[in-house]
């Protein structure tokens, strides 16, 4: 690729770099799981403050039993604090690769490196954030979720050649080294400029994007639509098939799509774990990214498919849905505000999770 084909994260500066390889050398994934139900009302600190998870409804799930639970999400982006006291145990760093030049996919608490890495951090929290977590922090959609960080960004620029690499990885079928076996790609990325300008989705790019999504990848992709709509959505509806735009509730239209999300945040001045508000097309994505994995998982339960069971051969793949049910799913159960009479601005409407699962709506929902 050439240097001129340039991307961004939602609020960051471009830049392109030729990307390579650099594999993580921490080999410590320890998965942990909730010890019991979550409540409507989790006792994590920061709930009373949280948005995300209510607007779309997610306690109804979680009442349900349906949490995510060893659903793959993976976070293409710019690489995240692993072991951050929200996100340990719900990060596999076995399966982390970086396509950045000389840095890893992850930092930790002992190596904390701030400017490149808070924004995929507070993505992953806002999809996987763990519940009930001795009233601490917040909790994420899908809060026993498995996330696994794919960097192709840092410091808010972005490479179309790394971006390329890391969703091919991401959507391969497990295996080391080679691909992560995403259920689900969560791609906050975004793109300045015009249809056929340097700074824009260039088309030889989108068109290896589509070709590898329509070769059956098993892998939704959750993609933000930009902040604006400057051909974006145009873009994604006349390439994709197997990805779900972000619409979730709160901001006007044609702008964000969302609200200020409270999630992870990056070490304060001390290097001790934050949490940030943030509001962007970045924060609407991992929104819809969390309730694709609550999909995936209730189908799973209704199947009797165990998620967590290891795998019955190289390149296996548990998950019992395809994107297409998934997106299905998703734009069924979506609600259109205001009648319908602005579906330019929301597709198939704003995501339900009780209306997606084919649950009743909440008593507290009414």
């Amino acid at each position: 690729m050439k240097d001129k084909y340039r991307a961004a994260t939602s609020d960051g500066s471009t830049a392109s770099p030729t990307p390579t390889i650099v594999e993580p050398t921490l080999k410590a994934t320890n998965l942990k799981f909730l010890p019991g139900p979550i409540t409507s009302n989790p006792k994590d600190e920061l709930w009373s403050q949280q948005w995300a998870p209510r607007a779309i409804k997610s306690q109804s799930a979680w009442a349900k039993g349906v949490t995510g639970k060893c659903v793959r999400v993976a976070v293409v982006d710019g690489g995240l604090w692993w072991d951050h006291p929200d996100l340990v145990g719900r990060v596999d760093v076995d399966y982390a690769k970086s396509f950045w030049p000389d840095l890893p996919p992850y930092f930790d608490s002992e190596s904390i490196r701030d400017s490149g890495y808070w924004h995929a951090s507070h993505v992953a929290g806002i999809v996987v954030a763990s519940a009930n977590n001795n009233d601490y922090g917040v909790v994420g959609i899908a809060p026993e979720a498995t996330i696994v960080p794919v960097k192709v960004c840092d410091g808010g620029q972005c490479d179309f050649g790394a971006i390329l690499q890391g969703i091919i990885y991401a959507a391969s079928a497990m295996e080391p080294g080679v691909g992560a076996g995403a259920d689900v790609i969560n791609l906050s990325l975004g793109a300045y400029g015009t249809p056929g300008g340097d700074n824009f989705f260039p088309w030889d790019f989108t068109q290896q994007l589509a070709a590898y999504s329509n070769f059956g990848s098993a892998a939704i992709w959750v993609a933000a639509p930009g902040g604006d709509t400057r051909a974006a959505e145009q873009f994604f509806d006349q390439y994709f098939d197997q990805e779900a735009g972000t619409f979730t509730p709160g901001a006007p239209p044609l702008c964000y799509r969302n609200d200020f999300v409270l999630s992870v945040g990056a070490p304060n001045l001390a290097g001790k774990p934050a949490f940030a508000h943030l509001a962007g097309t970045s924060m609407a994505t991992p929104a819809v990214s969390g309730a694709a994995t609550l999909v995936i998982h209730d189908e799973a339960l209704r199947q009797g498919v165990d998620l967590c069971a290891p795998r019955g051969g190289k390149g296996m793949r548990r998950n019992p849905t395809t994107p297409g049910q998934v997106k299905a799913a998703l734009a069924r159960g979506a609600v259109l505000p205001n009648g319908g009479a602005d579906r330019q601005a929301y597709g198939s409407g704003i995501v339900d999770v009780p209306r997606t699962l084919g649950y009743p709506q909440p008593v507290w929902a009414a």
